[in-house]
């Protein structure tokens, strides 16, 4: 799926990495959709502005808004949120990317 993926294991947890962009989502939507998903952890790049951070919105958006396997409901997956590249000079700040993502709308209220 997308551009890359790698399964990590550290302990008894298993990771399984997607690297996504727009048109990997696209392409394999279907096989990432129809995956077990227990967490989403998702990286965004804290020195991207304007454009770039609008598309991460989104993406991110498509992710939530599905159900995956094992038995969590669309909107009930936990989620966090990593500001990759947050030490650069330019960086957008943590308080801005929640903004810019959404983070603080109602929808993310009650989720874990």
């Amino acid at each position: 799926m997308g551009r890359s993926i790698e399964t990590v294991t550290f302990k008894s947890t298993r990771f399984t990495v997607f690297d996504l962009d727009d048109a990997a989502l696209d392409a394999r939507r279907n096989d990432l959709l129809n995956t077990r998903v227990d967490a989403i952890i998702y990286v965004v790049d804290a020195n991207a502005h304007g454009q770039p951070m609008t598309e991460a919105k989104g993406m991110l958006e498509t992710l939530l808004a599905h159900e995956y396997g094992g038995g969590l409901e669309a909107g009930t997956v936990p989620l966090l949120v990593f500001a990759h590249k947050a030490d650069l000079p330019n960086a957008i700040e943590a308080a801005a990317v929640s903004e810019a993502l959404g983070l603080g709308d109602d929808k993310f209220q009650d989720r874990p």
